[in-house]
């Protein structure tokens, strides 16, 4: 009965070894066709850092190559791109938070002022239903004064309430 146990480790140590290369092979292929510059300038326009990065984490560990001075120039570009007034007033138009980490030492007063227009227009009574029905997620962005109008009640507590 040893034996067969044995094998039966050594069958799984194998096959475990075997699924993971095959993942890795998987992640690589994916990898290989990320246009780094593209990838950078993006996650920058979201507002998001590289540090802790799933994706570039998940090349890195299938050992994929990482054109890191391509994803460097696009981050910077972004962020450029990302911290210009227009930017954050389409930002909060989207319903997105500003992330004002990203745009240290720049005039972060006049971009919270352009970012909380777009909010406030994004926030409209007419926006409301067509953010749902597009199925956007609501990120509790609007300011009070404007929520209740954007995220109306259902049709059955008006009813009850009119």
């Amino acid at each position: 009965m040893p034996n067969f146990l044995n094998g039966m480790k050594f069958f799984s140590l194998i096959s475990t070894l075997g699924l993971a290369s095959c993942a890795s092979y998987f992640v690589r292929q994916e990898c290989k066709k990320i246009n780094w510059y593209d990838y950078g300038y993006e996650e920058a326009m979201k507002g998001h850092r590289l540090s802790n990065n799933a994706q570039i984490q998940r090349c890195e560990e299938a050992e994929a190559d990482v054109d890191h001075g391509a994803l460097d120039q696009g981050f910077k570009k972004g962020m450029n791109n990302y911290c210009l007034p227009e930017t954050t007033y389409i930002t909060g138009k989207n319903g997105n938070f500003f992330q004002t980490a990203m745009c240290e030492g720049l005039n972060l007063k006049v971009l919270r002022e352009k970012h909380r227009d777009g909010v406030r227009e994004y926030c409209k009574k007419s926006n409301g239903y067509l953010a749902g029905a597009k199925g956007l997620p609501y990120n509790q962005i609007c300011p009070n004064d404007l929520e209740s109008e954007f995220i109306p009640r259902s049709e059955e507590r008006r009813v009850g309430k009119e």
